[in-house]
Parts: structure tokens; sequence; C-alpha cells
């Protein structure tokens, strides 16, 4: 009874259990101690088991080279350690250098959201997106500032390495919008202010953006749309005389 109370915490005891029953499937429930995080790296890092599911409740590993392997190819989880306390997550298993080298962890997450509903899915994906909006918080600022500034090649530098830490910042995706506008990068630009649009459907600026490249390439009339989304947003806005001017030199006059 003892060893059955201690295989959580001792690999060898478990290869024993299974050497000697031969079960190839573990279903096991979250531990509220300190333990769990040993628990949970040792049989993720252990080539013998692979987690194939988990929820809320518990987990289910597949042992590795047995008669489950084809659902272990199909579904193991490779990222997630879905029994870490919150704060091992964030120090551990997020890259903090970009967004991108987050994704198969992000997709996991997903994946397990969209199958079982999990809290503890929910909760670690918005723990990742809060931790690194605030890491690239700082290059947003500094980017920010600068382009104000009109200091052009800082503020174009800092604002890419913010966005490759976390890309969904719409602040950051309409400024870098207009610097790659400015240096000729049109398509790059458009994505930009697209992208802010995504992220945050009242970015006035946004609109203003598309507006300007939209008219620039004859489509006057979404281009006519988005001025007066953006005047409807930020009526006072810095580019308000401008879209004005734009939406005036639109209308037909007298005799046409």
């Amino acid at each position: 009874m003892e060893k059955h109370q201690t295989y959580r915490y001792a690999p060898g005891i478990l290869k024993e259990f299974q050497s000697t029953y031969g079960f190839e499937v573990i279903v096991m429930k979250y531990m509220d101690d300190d333990l769990a995080i040993q628990y949970n790296d040792f049989f993720f890092q252990d080539p013998a088991w692979a987690l194939v599911y988990w929820d809320d409740i518990a987990m289910v590993y597949l042992r590795n080279g047995g008669k489950y392997q084809s659902l272990i190819n199909r579904h193991a989880y490779r990222y997630v350690k879905p029994d870490m306390h919150v704060q091992f997550f964030y120090e551990k298993a997020i890259s903090h250098e970009s967004y991108e080298k987050n994704l198969p962890l992000i997709n996991e997450l997903k994946r397990n959201y969209l199958e079982t509903g999990s809290k503890r899915a929910e909760v670690f994906l918005q723990v990742l997106d809060e931790r690194m909006e605030m890491e690239a918080k700082p290059h947003f600022e500094k980017g920010i500032k600068a382009y104000d500034a009109r200091d052009i090649g800082t503020a174009h530098n800092e604002l890419q390495r913010g966005l490759e830490i976390y890309p969904k910042h719409s602040k950051a995706l309409s400024s870098l919008g207009f610097i790659l506008f400015g240096i000729g990068k049109d398509s790059e630009a458009f994505e930009s202010f697209r992208k802010a649009l995504l992220y945050d459907s009242n970015n006035a600026e946004a609109y203003y953006g598309l507006g300007m490249m939209e008219r620039g390439k004859g489509n006057f009339f979404q281009g006519e749309k988005h001025m007066r989304k953006y005047l409807e947003l930020d009526p006072g806005g810095a580019f308000a005389g401008r879209a004005r001017e734009a939406l005036r030199l639109s209308q037909p006059t007298d005799g046409q």
C-alpha cells in the first residue's frame, strides 16, 4: 500500500508497477501540493509515457510503444504541462523572446479548451497573454514615444520588437502602419492597419490609415467609408482635418 501511495513521486516505483502489471494507461487526478510539478515533469519528459488528454479533473497518459501508439501519434500533448502551478508555468513553460516561439504551446492550449472547455487551459492562455503583453510594454512605450517625436528609426525598431513578443497591440500596429507607409512598404502597412482593427475595432487611426491607402489605390468608396468611421470615433483627432478635407473633395460639385 505504501508503494501505491508514493508512486506519483518515485519514477522507479511506477516503472516497477508497470513491469509487474503491464498496464498501458494511467488516469491521474491533480494533486494540490508542490509535488505536482515534480510529478508532471517526470511524466512529460519520460519517453515511456505520453499525455493524450486532460481536463479540470484528471490527466490521461498512455505508454509509448504499446498498443495505443496510434492514439499517441494523433493526440499527444508535447508542450502543455496541465498540473503546473501558474507561476511555474510562466517561469518555465513560456518563451519570453517571441510570441511565435510560444505558438506550439498556445495551439495545444486552444485545442484543449475547444475539446474540453478546461478552466485550466483558459487560465494558462490568459496568463500567457497578459505576461507577454507585459514583456512587450517597454518596447511599445519607447516606440510610440519615438513616433510622436518623429524619431522614425527608433520607433520602427521598438515597435517591431514589441510586436515580435506580443503581436496583438492595436496602437503599436497602427503606428507601425504609418511608419511602413512612409517608407514605401505599402502592402505591409495595409496589413498592419488591418491587424490593428482585428485586435481593436475602435482604433480610429487604423481606420484613417486604411482610408488613406484605399483612396491612394483609387478605391474611393471604401476609402470614404473608413474616413467616416475615423471621424465617428475621433472627431477631434490628429487626422480629423485631413479626413474632412478628403471627404469634401470626394463630393460632386455643382454642375457635375
